[in-house]
């Protein structure tokens, strides 16, 4: 296939994704402010989740419970990690 898989923007409650991410990544307050000043401007660029799993994105998180957010937006790349690459280089699977 030509075309990349379409990624899906699905809105997620921040709540427990602040509670993983304070829980197991270093924040810094400097990047933090910086998104949330961004933020004026629209929304950010969505998290990236693997299934309920929080992947990346944890400034951005942190940013949105700062400012108040109660959900955001993420998209879920699960499918993406257990799919076979080569089968969709082949043509012989499709999103």
């Amino acid at each position: 296939g030509d075309q990349l898989p379409q990624m899906k923007v699905v809105l997620r409650d921040v709540a427990p994704l602040y509670e993983d991410v304070i829980s197991r990544w270093q924040i810094n307050d400097k990047n933090v402010l910086s998104l949330q000043k961004a933020m004026a401007h629209g929304d950010l660029d969505p998290v990236i989740m693997n299934g309920d799993e929080f992947f990346d994105g944890g400034h951005r998180v942190v940013a949105y419970w700062r400012s108040g957010r109660k959900k955001i937006p993420a998209i879920d790349i699960s499918h993406l990690l257990k799919m076979d690459w080569n089968k969709w280089f082949e043509g012989e699977v499709e999103f």
